[in-house]
């Protein structure tokens, strides 16, 4: 094997020897292979290189093909990758980061910036290498799981609480989550199948490690939990349609680990009762004790929660307890036909008799109550006030009454008429 230290990747042969050139003064360099696209993986693999640079003269944002098919190479070895091109603009610098570009500099730089770019990422290979040497270590005493590079769970909660200790120290922010598979999937949704979906929708920093057998500990650092929430929504995209996750997350602020690993447990439960679904706990709004329902001034990160609550509040009580009703009073009432409907929109009882009528309404403004409207078309009779109720004070028992207090008085208004 070649002991290159550098290995260009340039279709060009007179551009890959200008760039060599470029850094013919660094010291540290024991050789410099020049390969075309086509060779490029075979050379990576041959040399093993430190770092690999590409020449890529994208045009319109860029082609990143050729970046995509060595990155998996370059991770194995640690060899960061540098973009070479012509001119650099932003849209060209996020999608090179999408595909794999660890850093960028123009071939019309000076060749100081050049070797410092180079430099950059000489010294990213050799942290990684030690990090990977490290990570060797701890799997052969089992702190890591050798296939994913996961933290076994024995180990997991010492290794995030120092973790958290840390970026604590150092005014970072972070978000600590434990992601599960839902009930409805957890047999065929094995953490075999989730755990590699995870690490690919996280970042090579963010630490991943077991909670328990089925439960996955990940720690976003320098994020918050709209970053959270991105995480989730790209595990969900790269799941099949028949599996479905639910995660607890917590900003880690100044709290203690015992602190923050309480609040992310709480919320995945929360989360796993609703499925399907993740649940920010904020420490901001817990600071006085309450219950999620009493807060109207919810903050817009639960909004999803709230809205998962109030579909399954309408799946387990509105809809059931409308068809019962209907049922046991349908043939109660002389010439009176009762009607219903249930959706996330709107849910309507609605009582008919001739040319009278009247409707109990309950919608959901988008938070944390409901309201319920009740209205009819006699003459002289006002709409009721609108009640407004936490979603947690709505069971069957109170929907029930509300109901039967509503039959009762279009009976009465019917029966004053003479009906």
């Amino acid at each position: 094997m070649v002991a290159s230290s550098i290995v260009i990747i340039c279709d060009d042969e007179i551009l890959g020897k200008a760039i060599r050139v470029k850094l013919s003064s660094l010291r540290e360099v024991d050789s410099i292979k020049i390969a075309p696209y086509k060779d490029a993986i075979f050379e990576i693999e041959s040399n093993v290189p430190d770092v690999i640079i590409v020449f890529g003269d994208f045009k319109d944002g860029g082609d990143f093909g050729i970046i995509s098919n060595i990155k998996a190479t370059a991770e194995y070895i640690n060899a960061p990758i540098l973009l070479v091109t012509e001119e650099l603009s932003e849209d060209f610098i996020v999608n090179g980061f999408d595909a794999g570009v660890d850093d960028f500099v123009s071939i019309k730089n000076s060749d100081g910036e050049f070797l410092t770019r180079v430099i950059s990422c000489m010294k990213k290979n050799e942290l990684l290498r030690e990090i990977d040497a490290k990570n060797i270590l701890l799997s052969e005493l089992n702190v890591l799981q050798k296939e994913s590079g996961f933290y076994l769970k024995d180990y997991s909660k010492k290794v995030f609480e120092s973790e958290i200790q840390s970026l604590q120290k150092y005014g970072k922010s972070a978000v600590l989550m434990i992601i599960s598979a839902d009930i409805n999937c957890k047999t065929q949704l094995t953490p075999a199948i989730l755990g590699p979906i995870i690490k690919s929708c996280t970042r090579n920093r963010d630490k991943i490690g077991f909670y328990t057998e089925d439960k996955f500990f990940v720690l976003l650092s320098s994020t918050n939990s709209r970053g959270a929430i991105a995480v989730y929504e790209r595990i969900k995209s790269a799941l099949n349609e028949e599996y479905s996750i639910s995660i607890g997350a917590c900003e880690i602020d100044s709290l203690s680990f015992d602190e923050v690993e309480k609040n992310v447990v709480k919320s995945v439960n929360e989360a796993l009762e609703l499925g399907n679904t993740i649940v920010v706990y904020d420490s901001k709004e817990a600071a006085e004790p309450m219950n999620w329902l009493d807060n109207e001034n919810v903050g817009q990160k639960n909004f999803k929660f709230f809205q998962a609550a109030f579909l399954k509040k309408l799946e387990n009580v509105i809809a059931p307890v409308f068809y019962q009703m209907q049922k046991i009073w349908e043939e109660r009432l002389f010439n009176t036909t009762i009607e219903q409907s249930s959706d996330e929109n709107q849910s309507l009882f609605i009582l008919k008799s001739g040319e009278y009528e009247g409707i109990l309404k309950i919608t959901y403004p988008g938070f944390a109550k409901i309201n319920i409207d009740v209205s009819n078309n006699f003459e002289n009779v006002l709409p009721k006030e609108r009640l407004s109720l936490d979603l947690n004070e709505l069971d069957d028992t109170k929907l029930s009454e509300i109901l039967l207090s509503f039959i009762k008085e279009f009976q009465g208004y019917l029966k004053n008429l003479g009906c």
